[in-house]
């Protein structure tokens, strides 16, 4: 799906060894060392070039110094941050908590895009005709969850089962998690062709797939969302 991030989620740009700027704020000459980009892979490796390649040529233009990409999975992120192995990282919502706490890295900034601009939510989703309507008709049904490291194709939603007193690991009869490309496509499709109850899928990922034809919302009943947060 292009020009959206599987993990969907917040596209965020932190700053970690950023050595392009003398004192006055100008850029270096063009014969130096190049500034490495490190992109979080989004629904697959091909979609996630196609989508970043033009950001890293524009800065490269427009910084006057060469840029690289690096594409990463997410689980394999903080090696590449660890070993100072990027200058620059484009990433999800959560892990610019996590670099920022352990490495010190600092936000630059953030994408907009959707009906929330820099923010988006979790959605609960069910098909109108399953019947399911509230969180007591989740009971004894079966989940299909987002990547376990996306904060609004599992995370948020996981909280606010919990906070909502519904427990994933005693309430539903089975969940899982996807495997291979394109998550967050697959959780929508599962439930629309009924391999599940219900699903986890940020409110983005919904609005695109409907954009694009994909889906039509007014199969889905959205159970639950959450309120906005950084994306």
């Amino acid at each position: 799906m292009k020009n959206r991030c599987l993990f969907g989620v917040l596209f965020v740009v932190l700053l970690l060894f950023w050595g392009c700027q003398g004192k006055e704020g100008t850029v270096s000459g063009k014969g130096e060392t190049p500034i490495k980009i490190g992109y979080m892979i989004c629904n697959s490796l091909q979609e996630s070039m196609a989508r970043f390649e033009p950001i890293t040529a524009y800065l490269s233009e427009k910084v006057g110094r060469r840029f690289e990409s690096t594409y990463v999975n997410t689980y394999e992120f903080e090696d590449l941050v660890r070993k100072k192995e990027v200058d620059v990282t484009h990433t999800n919502s959560i892990l610019p908590i996590i670099f920022k706490k352990e490495y010190g890295l600092e936000m630059l900034a953030t994408e907009v895009r959707g009906r929330h601009g820099h923010k988006d939510t979790g959605a609960i989703i069910a098909l109108k005709k399953s019947g399911i309507k509230t969180f007591d008709d989740m009971r004894g049904k079966t989940m299909v969850f987002g990547p376990a490291l996306a904060p609004f194709g599992y995370m948020a939603q996981y909280a606010l089962m919990l906070e909502n007193g519904f427990d994933p690991e005693e309430d539903l009869t089975y969940y899982a998690i996807p495997w291979g490309s394109f998550k967050h496509e697959k959780i929508i499709y599962g439930v629309l062709f009924g391999a599940y109850d219900l699903g986890t899928a940020p409110r983005l990922d919904l609005d695109h797939m409907a954009q694009e034809g994909k889906i039509n919302l007014d199969d889905f009943n959205i159970i639950a969302e959450t309120i906005p947060m950084p994306y």
